[in-house]
């Protein structure tokens, strides 16, 4: 008996070659059946299309004719997914199909089977077969067509739904983490003049921020801030002064002295009036037979004559 009649079935080549190689014959009526499943998969989501009757036949004449050896494929990927994918490619590209026929690449969708389009920036996809892509979640963005993903607003930046760009925090606002979908407020007695800030500023003492996109401001004479985060600043109490901006402070009137306003120096008692207090808003007038002598005094003196 010829040497040859041992040789099963199993170990003979696919097309009926006699060529001996242990377990070949096995591993491409694996694979054989790996790409009908997926050749049958395509079929279901392409059944509306007329012409793929003739993309069958062109594809079965071609898995007739594919050797394993001649692809180019190293022999470690036959038995993984990654081979079958590149197989698949290469049969399209010989029946003259192409990958968006077959399959959806991750970045694109497909919306009637026939069609490849790419996600507009602002959406992705990350896995295969998609009808339609995905928006970024909030606070996420991507800028370029067909993304597979979409990336982090940083902090001083904001992204809202469906963003192509992150953009800055305009002044008066901030982001102090990632991922954010909208900017916060400073809130009142803090400011930040300039975009993309990831903190507000404390309004500092003797001055004042009502508007929390401008820098702070003095407070004018007769006013004071003697605290940070001050939208306004506090008025001089009765009988106390300041004449310069920006103070933590007011003065006290002093004795002699008279202060109305609070934003203008202590105005001296005149004569004939005095001032023994100190934070007083007004003189008091020296009583009948009583005087001073110069403007500025404490206290009256007597202007009758002393007997002895």
């Amino acid at each position: 008996m010829d040497n040859d009649s041992d040789t099963t079935s199993d170990d003979r080549d696919d097309r009926g070659h006699d060529d001996f190689r242990p377990g070949a014959g096995r591993k491409r009526k694996q694979s054989a059946v790996s790409i009908q499943v997926m050749s049958k998969k395509r079929r279901e989501r392409a059944a509306h299309r007329q012409t793929i009757y003739i993309y069958r036949a062109g594809l079965t004449q071609w898995i007739d004719e594919l050797k394993w050896s001649h692809q180019g494929i190293q022999s470690s990927y036959r038995d993984n997914a990654t081979a079958l994918f590149v197989i698949f490619n290469i049969m399209l590209e010989n029946v003259n199909l192409t990958q968006t026929e077959a399959i959806a690449k991750a970045g694109f969708y497909c919306p009637d089977g026939i069609q490849q389009i790419p996600c507009a920036p602002g959406n992705y996809t990350n896995t295969y077969e998609q009808s339609k892509c995905r928006q970024c979640p909030p606070g996420h963005y991507n800028i370029k067509p067909s993304s597979t993903n979409c990336s982090r607003a940083q902090p001083g930046e904001y992204a809202p739904v469906n963003n192509n760009i992150s953009r800055p925090c305009p002044p008066g606002t901030y982001t102090n983490k990632p991922a954010q979908q909208s900017c916060k407020t400073c809130r009142p007695g803090t400011y930040s003049t300039q975009p993309g800030t990831q903190n507000c500023i404390r309004c500092q003492l003797g001055h004042f921020c009502p508007d929390p996109t401008k820098l702070p401001q003095p407070c004018p004479a007769g006013f004071y801030g003697d605290i940070y985060e001050q939208t306004k600043c506090k008025i001089c109490p009765k009988g106390y002064y300041t004449i310069y901006p920006r103070v933590t402070y007011c003065t006290k009137c002093p004795i002699g002295n008279s202060c109305a306003d609070p934003a203008t120096t202590p105005k001296p008692c005149p004569v004939g009036f005095y001032n023994g207090l100190f934070a007083q808003t007004t003189c008091r007038q020296c009583k009948s037979g009583w005087t001073t002598n110069v403007p500025g005094q404490a206290e009256c003196t007597s202007i009758e004559p002393q007997v002895g």
